[in-house]
């Protein structure tokens, strides 16, 4: 249930978040006149000189909770595989665990992941350290 209620918190917020966009993608165009693009401002933080624009950090914000809402469903997706894939333990806390380059080829979660997702394999760790910049 936590897991579905982690995806449902992802699906209510994309709306907002791309409110969030559309609205510093305008506040950029007109007060800054496309000097600096919005992403641009994600790197940098604002322009210089100058406090980013009010719909920008909002912009920020809500990519920043994004974040911490597909990692909670990431978590809870790991507890679900792991209780599927090895129902005898107790479900790991996140999916960190399956990423651990010390003890990963031994997570059962691990191994289901390369078998039956490989691309996530692949992605988990790309998203992770966005996450974590």
């Amino acid at each position: 249930m936590r897991a579905g209620e982690a995806a449902s918190d992802i699906l209510r917020f994309l709306p907002l978040l791309s409110e969030s966009h559309l609205q510093a993608v305008k506040e950029v165009a007109d007060d800054i006149r496309q000097l600096h693009e919005v992403m641009s401002l994600f790197r940098s933080g604002r322009p210089p000189g100058r406090d980013a624009p009010r719909a920008t950090s909002r912009l920020i914000v809500s990519y920043k909770a994004l974040y911490f809402f597909i990692s909670a469903y990431q978590d809870k997706l790991y507890s679900v595989i792991s209780l599927l894939v090895d129902p005898n333990s107790p479900p790991g806390p996140n999916m960190s665990r399956a990423f651990n380059p010390t003890t990963s080829h031994n997570n059962p979660v691990r191994r289901f992941l390369e078998a039956e997702l490989p691309d996530y394999v692949d992605w988990f760790p790309i998203w992770r350290d966005q996450r974590n910049q």
